[in-house]
């Protein structure tokens, strides 16, 4: 019992964040979205054990909690495309002794595919095919084709036919192969288990789901799901296939619901479900910007287009200061300035906006209201912690003449360019600015999860943040902490046939008094030619130091960027203190990017990692234009499965929520984790401070043309 309350508790913890919008809607009395697409206990689209064809909505993110029978399932799924789905599960089954634990804990990842989606002027049904825990302990591994048919907006008919664990009840021959291979007992799990996939007996499952109104739902289900490995050990008695269910939609984020399952055991259910289209809080704009201030027309006031300004003594330090004045209220920080008669560039870092095309028109507007009307070319150069990453460049009568048009948006992409920034020249800087200080203190959180003897570890403490920007592009940055509570120090080294690289990180979570996260001095700058060059050297992260060095390609109207990175680290002392360990490794990378239509971004690493083995890691993110991201990666190396141990190879989720989706004002911060099911060594790599290809990415064109509609906001 106890455990079951400390998975519900890691399940709570995980939902937090995510059950702000549910809190939202019910606050708010936002009615819910009918009909809505239900999930099931593993947290896909389903009836109540078992899988339908139906889909959430594009983009949609939820996270569900269930549990009958001793049977705990937590579970986080994507709707990656509008046919493509994700999930990744953390169960925990009471009673069920198959590794020498009290409670089995199994972690396990979830694809499926809608072939053919419902159209409402024919017959044919939705068709999905999925494959479930199919990289795993193989546990709940199982594979499916089913069929979804709607009929009106209340009545939904589901059959199919599943295979491995959905085949186990009242199964015949199957129709591809009769032999499915077996789980391995001892094997580390975590494999591709290509061979099982579709083999061995299969079996029909089916239901029915009605929803009287937009809120009530009432489901029948027949499971093909004998739960042969759990009945056998006395978790549950299983009775009956037949599952009986009522579930309720509070809001547009939270379904709950109660269940009749197997004809022995009642079961409950709570889906939150929330989408990065969908904030909780409507998205503000204040500042609001004012009209575009307009120049006189020539003819009627010629001698204020005149150029003798640019004579004057006085111009620079009082343009400046009122282009710097201007640009602070937008969020906007003037780094350098260039005057001319006929055109200006100002150099800037967005501190605020999250789209950087916000930024670019809020920083034209105040140059409009500043600079003289003889001064017709705006050049706006966006930076990044003093690297200067590209310059755009419109005219300010286009600016004029398209502002109160209709199509004002569409028609400026059209007429403005874009183009590599050069290096900051010292002549361009502002006056009195360099060497900046900046520093900051704020709470940390630091977590670690699917421990078997407790599956979340999480400390709380505090951060002392603080850099030293000689110049653009030179600076010194450094991090102390100091833990206040948690539990983290439980944490345990993991056994490991590699050089323990990563299994060795609970040692650095004993020591108690202030240590230094990190501490670097760095030098980043564009080096032309659509070249970008950083060196890096200190102590990096937590547990490495040493020296990086990386350059990048990247072409700013390309959506294809290249790159290499080589780093020399040594292992840091535990107690995270100037002393170094007796273990040091050259790592590098060669490192392709692709910026793909509608948000999608694909990387490929390939090179040496930490423990000195070689292979490659491949990752997919999707960027939202409002700045949500979320994506999955793996790594393979030449480590064999057995020397790896548990899971076979690395690889994991990861997430990232701007803090404006929740508060609903402009802000460059965010949250989010990366999620592995488990921590090794092989595959692993040093966490390097300011990486070119993120700084670099921001103002080019991909992501410029997707935020491009926020330019006169």
């Amino acid at each position: 019992m106890a455990r079951r309350f400390i998975t519900m508790g890691a399940a709570v913890v995980l939902t937090a964040l995510v059950s702000t919008q549910a809190l939202a809607d019910t606050l708010l009395g936002h009615r819910p979205i009918a009909p809505r697409t239900t999930l099931n206990f593993y947290g896909s689209a389903g009836l109540l054990d078992m899988p339908s064809a139906q889909v959430m909505p594009d983009g949609e993110f939820s996270t569900t909690i269930s549990y009958f029978g001793g049977i705990t399932r937590n579970t986080l799924s994507f709707q990656v495309t509008p046919r493509l789905s994700g999930s990744f599960r953390y169960a925990a089954t009471e009673g069920l002794n198959l590794a020498g634990f009290e409670t089995y804990f199994d972690r396990s990842f979830d694809l499926r595919y809608q072939v053919l989606q419902e159209r409402e002027d024919g017959w044919w049904p939705s068709v999905a095919i999925g494959l479930q825990d199919f990289v795993g302990t193989g546990i709940y591994a199982g594979e499916y084709i089913v069929a979804s048919r709607s009929f009106g907006d209340q009545l939904t008919v589901t059959g199919g036919i599943g295979w491995g664990r959905l085949g186990s009840y009242n199964a015949f021959a199957s129709p591809f192969s009769d032999t499915r291979p077996a789980f391995i007992a001892g094997s580390p799990g975590g494999q591709f288990s290509v061979d099982q996939w579709f083999r061995g007996p299969a079996a029909f499952f089916g239901g029915i789901e009605w929803q009287p109104t937009d809120r009530l739902g009432l489901t029948l289900e027949y499971s093909s799901d004998a739960y042969v490995t759990e009945t056998a050990q006395g978790v549950f008695e299983r009775r009956s296939p037949w599952n009986f269910g009522v579930d309720y939609q509070v809001n547009r984020s939270l379904r709950m619901g109660a269940y009749y399952m197997y004809g022995s055991e009642v079961g409950v259910n709570f889906a939150f479900a929330f989408n990065p289209a969908r904030p909780p809080v409507t998205p503000s704009h204040r500042p609001v910007p004012g009209p575009l201030a307009l120049r006189p027309s020539r003819s009627e006031a010629p001698e204020l287009w005149t150029t003798a300004w640019l004579a004057d003594p006085e111009a620079r330090p009082g343009l400046g200061g009122r282009l710097a004045e201007g640009l602070e209220a937008q969020g906007q920080q003037l780094r350098a300035f260039n005057l001319g008669a006929d055109t200006v560039e100002i150099r800037i870092e967005n501190t605020r906006y999250s789209a950087v095309a916000q930024a670019l028109g809020r920083s034209a507007r105040i140059m409009a209201e500043v600079l003289p009307p003889s001064v017709e070319t705006f050049r706006i150069t966006l930076m990044d912690d003093g690297l200067a990453v590209s310059t755009l460049t419109v005219r300010r009568s286009d600016l004029e003449a398209l502002e109160q048009q209709p199509d004002a948006a569409e028609a400026l992409q059209t007429l403005v360019g874009l183009t590599a920034a050069t290096p900051t020249r010292e002549a361009d800087l502002v006056e009195g600015l360099y060497p900046r200080f900046d520093w900051s203190l704020r709470p940390y959180t630091r977590t670690s999860f699917f421990d078997p003897d407790n599956p979340i570890l999480i400390d709380l403490g505090l951060r002392l943040r603080a850099s030293y920007e000689f110049r653009p592009g030179w600076r010194v940055d450094g991090a102390l902490t100091t833990r206040l509570v948690g539990n983290l120090d439980q944490a345990r080294n993991s056994a490991s046939q590699l050089p323990p690289v990563r299994t060795s990180f609970a040692n650095y979570e004993q020591h108690d008094g202030v240590a230094i996260e990190t501490l670097t001095f760095s030098r980043a700058r564009s080096l032309g030619n659509d070249f970008y060059g950083r060196v890096t050297v200190g102590y990096l992260e937590r547990m490495y130091g040493g020296i990086s060095a990386e350059i990048l390609w990247r072409p700013v109207t390309s959506r294809l960027a290249l790159g290499a990175e080589v780093n020399y680290v040594m292992q840091r002392d535990y107690d995270m203190g100037f002393g170094f360990r007796d273990y040091d490794v050259v790592t590098g990378f060669v490192s392709a990017y692709y910026d793909m239509a509608s948000g999608y971004q694909l990387q490929v690493d390939a090179g040496r990692y930490l423990a000195g083995d070689w292979g490659a890691t491949i990752a997919v993110d999707r960027a939202f234009r409002n700045g949500w991201s979320v994506g999955a990666f793996l790594t393979l190396t030449d480590v064999s499965a057995a020397e790896f141990g548990e899971g076979s190879f690395d690889k994991g989720i990861r997430f990232s929520i701007p803090v404006s989706w929740f508060t609903g004002q402009p802000s460059q911060s965010s949250v989010g984790t990366t999620i592995r099911p488990i921590t090794r060594d092989g595959g692993a790599r040093v966490n390097v401070p300011g990486r070119l290809y993120d700084r670099v990415r921001e103002g080019h064109l991909g992501n410029i043309d997707d935020q491009w509609a926020r330019v006169w906001r």
